[in-house]
């Protein structure tokens, strides 16, 4: 007997995968013509076309030529980065510095002034240490011929870690808030040894070194600050004073 051939199913379609494949298929399109749109509304002729270049308050009068160039581009479309390295390159006095969309149509200029806090002595030569921990030449400043010289920082390429700057900052702060070391200067900083500081400071033509704990330092300045407060001390008679012990250790010059 011959076999009776199956009769095939007729396709159906679930109606529910199919309005799920529908609808994601329909996301997907209106996805892209949105895309699109948004494009080609901030690339639009006069949106977002860059206007003005406002500079930071701290800055004072600044005169940034470079971010100028950027008036008239689309603001996001601007290649901030490339005109910020060439601002910094010509005003290596500011630290900080950004360049920062606001919109619709404004770059705002923003940093701070550095300021010099000693002469580093480097295998390249004198530079200057900013309270940032940045090195910059000398030529930055106008007058740097006053400023202590620092010995033995950890350089790593053109900044100093912020531990060696808040050291010297500490010290150097602590000499200017005592009147009583108000006629006393820091003429240099040796800080090869942190247990060891050896602050060399100056009075006229008599010069002294003070030793200094790197991790109580400023104590240290404020107990030498009523040393002076008290009579009996002559600096000429001075060789050098140790506050790193609990008594502070003054050692006088041999007389001939």
């Amino acid at each position: 007997m011959a076999r009776k051939r199956p009769q095939s199913r007729p396709l159906t379609i679930n109606l529910e995968v199919f309005f799920q494949i529908a609808l994601v298929l329909l996301v997907l399109v209106a996805g892209v013509f949105g895309v699109q749109a948004v494009r080609s509304f901030l690339k639009g002729e006069g949106l977002f076309l860059i206007k003005d270049v406002v500079v930071d308050e701290r800055l004072g009068s600044l005169e940034v030529k470079e971010a100028e160039t950027l008036k008239g581009k689309n603001i996001f479309e601007a290649d901030l980065s490339r005109v910020e390295n060439l601002v910094r390159q010509r005003y290596p006095r500011i630290g900080g510095l950004q360049l920062v969309r606001r919109l619709p149509d404004a770059i705002l200029v923003q940093g701070v002034p550095r300021e010099a806090l000693s002469r580093v002595a480097t295998p390249a030569g004198t530079m200057v240490l900013c309270t940032d921990g940045v090195l910059v030449s000398p030529a930055v400043f106008e007058e740097t011929g006053d400023l202590p010289v620092v010995k033995g920082l950890s350089i790593e390429g053109r900044s100093v870690p912020s531990r060696d700057v808040i050291a010297v900052q500490g010290i150097l702060e602590e000499f200017v808030h005592y009147a009583e070391l108000k006629d006393l200067k820091v003429l240099e900083i040796d800080m090869h040894d942190p247990e060891k500081i050896v602050c060399s400071i100056g009075s006229g033509k008599t010069m002294i070194d003070v030793y200094l704990d790197e991790s109580r330092a400023r104590a240290q300045v404020r107990v030498l600050a009523g040393m002076m407060g008290r009579a009996g001390l002559i600096m000429g008679e001075i060789k050098y004073i140790d506050l790193r012990l609990g008594d502070p250790l003054v050692a006088r010059k041999m007389k001939r």
